[in-house]
């Protein structure tokens, strides 16, 4: 495309946008430019392997060099069908398609009627990004489209612009703050998100984009961090912990129907380990073995800080890692039953309430009808803290960013496979035996009586 002087650009007057900059296409260390001077990353050529004809198998493949500025991806969102435009001359090449196209949609005055003459969203990004039109008034939302509602049940143009998710990778709902934050480690690891994204489809992978990038950079920064801990030959902290599950992609989990909190029906929860599977046998995790780094700094985190007042030694098989919700009360029924738990970050509140004494069996106690008097609260912001997780437990509401880590041991741990203890042992996972369990299970007597 032939790209004209950028024109003057009235100041946008919703939200503040992120510091300009910050380049979706990111290769070793990104070019650092303003949204004007942005230009075009042209793929590398190849050198030519079958017949002419070869070329049409690789269609899908053009324009992968053409990023936008997240500012952008964040200012174009927030477009309405009432968005007022101003488009300028014709800056195409003149002959081509774009240039037709151009022609009509010119004509616009808002937003709807340039994509009822035929602009796409795409043409709306390169075209803000190069000053071809000025957004002269009219409605702007305060959050992207893409956030409100589905775009299944809209029509017309509000369909098309709720339809814009962004950047594969950054999409516009992700919070902004964590966008960009995600965007600048990317940059420091030299992340190829195309490449990254080619390879989870050919493997076969099922997790969104913003998700897989999100652990991906976590992982990269617990390796780095592994390493600088091992070079300087100190303990993994709780700003360590933190730094990476503020990174960490949470899937949307809503298989945890014990602890929904009243109104939710999926929580930010992930494990850790080996599932028993429905024949009985026990399977790791894909996020144990595809992001073995960040595993292993949560076992070593875990095992660097046994507090001194746990007399027996702690082990486990599992993590459950959990953000920002309070369980409501609950039982663990498929792990053995002693279980340390800490929680980190910067928050108020969240004590574990604890039903020590609730141990009948056949029948269980309706948990409904426990007693606070015979519970007790346990802060598990100073310390990891063990506990039965087979007792009654939940926890309290509290304000700002929690995390929680549960380091368990899954009922019929013994059926897991030598190959699969192997390996779990490399990652760092601290396994039991008949022996270590026994102990941990008088521990947690001795402690609550």
């Amino acid at each position: 495309c032939f790209e004209s002087k950028p024109r003057a650009r009235e100041p946008l007057r919703y939200t503040k946008l992120p510091s300009a900059g910050i380049m979706v296409k990111i290769v070793a260390k990104p070019q650092v430019m303003k949204a004007k001077q942005v230009q075009k990353v042209s793929a590398p050529k190849q050198a030519r392997t079958g017949p002419r004809t070869k070329k049409l198998q690789n269609h899908s493949q053009r324009g992968r060099g053409l990023k936008f500025a997240l500012e952008t991806y964040e200012a174009v969102s927030r477009f309405m069908p009432q968005t007022k435009l101003k488009y300028g001359p014709n800056p195409k090449t003149k002959g081509s398609k774009s240039f037709d196209r151009y022609a009509k949609y010119m004509k616009a005055k808002t937003v709807a009627e340039a994509l009822k003459l035929g602009t796409k969203p795409a043409d709306l990004l390169w075209e803000y990004e190069r000053g071809n039109y000025q957004v002269v008034g009219g409605p702007q939302s305060s959050t992207p489209n893409c956030c409100q509602g589905k775009a299944s049940e809209k029509t017309g143009a509000e369909k098309v612009l709720s339809s814009f998710r962004g950047p594969s990778g950054f999409s516009l709902k992700m919070d902004p703050e964590k966008r960009l934050m995600c965007a600048k480690l990317a940059a420091d690891f030299g992340y190829d998100l195309d490449t990254l994204h080619q390879q989870a489809d050919e493997t076969g992978n099922n997790e969104s984009a913003d998700i897989q990038m999100q652990r991906t950079l976590a992982n990269a920064l617990a390796e780095k961090t592994l390493k600088e801990v091992a070079k300087v030959k100190r303990k993994v902290s709780d700003a360590d912990v933190v730094e990476v599950l503020k990174v960490w992609g949470f899937a949307q989990n809503e298989t945890r129907l014990n602890v929904l909190p009243q109104g939710q029906t999926w929580v930010h929860s992930d494990t850790l380990g080996p599932l028993r599977m429905r024949s009985g046998g026990f399977r790791i995790t894909d996020l144990t073995l595809a992001y073995a780094s960040f595993t292993t700094l949560l076992c070593k985190w875990f095992t660097d800080h046994q507090p001194a007042d746990i007399a027996c030694k702690c082990v486990f098989t599992g993590i459950n890692v959990n953000a920002n919700y309070a369980g409501r009360i609950h039982r663990d029924g498929n792990n053995e039953g002693p279980s340390a738990i800490k929680a980190v970050g910067k928050f108020s509140g969240g004590k574990l309430r604890y039903f020590p004494t609730d141990k009948q069996r056949n029948p269980r106690t309706d948990i409904t009808t426990l007693k606070l008097k015979d519970s007790v609260m346990l802060d598990l912001s100073n310390k990891f803290v063990l506990f039965d997780g087979n007792c009654a437990h939940g926890v309290e509401k509290f304000k700002g960013e929690r995390f929680s880590l549960v380091f368990f041991t899954a009922k019929g741990y013994m059926k897991i496979k030598e190959h699969d203890r192997a390996r779990l042992a490399k990652i760092g996972f601290c396994l039991p035996t008949e022996k270590l369990i026994k102990t941990m299970k008088q521990e947690v007597n001795n402690v609550y009586g």
